[in-house]
């Protein structure tokens, strides 16, 4: 409360302290509804990408083999979503803050699912051996060739997806403009780092932010 006797430093901390007692008070009441929305938030902008769309029915489907590539997305979209968490330090004059925190940046907790890894038999003369680690390529390998003397052919072969079959001859690597790195991949395209540009995703989730003091 603010006395008419108080200095004027005392009713500036007076008023400081209410304002941040009040902003923390609607922080906690709405983090939790913030969290849900980032979380879904999250599951749109990794969805409405090129490379989703391309491992659910597209190019990336026909190289991986990929029958339904919505399936084998689902657990690791989900461990992406469900890996949102908030970090909330409560206001003051001198500190304070809320982040919204996610997926691991080594993506050990991804890479640890069964959905991680394509299965199938080992071939004799092929350097690449069952399990694949897909995700780990798609995500991480960049431009880098992962089979040597093989490539693949799509269209009218007989293969477990029937869309691709890898043949002799060649080298095989993520397809252009799908490959990864550490630092620019499918997942950190979102909202890169090192980059003055704000995305549509940082916007959204500033918006959330913002959201979490009304």
């Amino acid at each position: 409360m603010v006395r008419i006797t108080d200095t004027s430093r005392e009713m500036r901390d007076n008023l400081a302290r209410e304002f941040f007692l009040e902003a923390n008070k609607r922080v906690r009441r709405n983090a939790k509804s913030g969290l849900a929305q980032a979380k879904a938030a999250t599951l749109h902008f990794l969805t409405n990408t090129d490379t989703y769309r391309s491992l659910v029915s597209g190019e990336l489907a026909a190289h991986f083999g990929f029958i339904k590539g919505e399936s084998v997305l689902r657990p690791i979209l989900n461990t992406f979503v469900e890996s949102i968490h908030y970090r909330f330090d409560p206001f003051s004059q001198n500190k304070g803050s809320f982040s919204f925190l996610g997926i691991l940046d080594d993506y050990s907790d991804v890479f640890s699912l069964d959905s991680a890894y394509i299965k199938g038999k080992n071939k004799p003369g092929i350097t690449t051996q069952y399990p694949l680690p897909w995700l780990n390529w798609l995500l991480l390998q960049g431009d880098a060739i992962l089979v040597k003397d093989y490539h693949i052919e799509i269209g009218g072969l007989k293969s477990r997806s029937g869309e691709a079959i890898m043949v002799r001859g060649g080298n095989w690597k993520i397809p252009s403009g799908f490959g990864g790195t550490a630092a620019n991949n499918w997942i950190t395209r979102m909202s890169p780092k090192g980059t003055k540009a704000i995305t549509e995703y940082d916007k959204t989730l500033e918006r959330i932010l913002e959201g979490l003091l009304v």
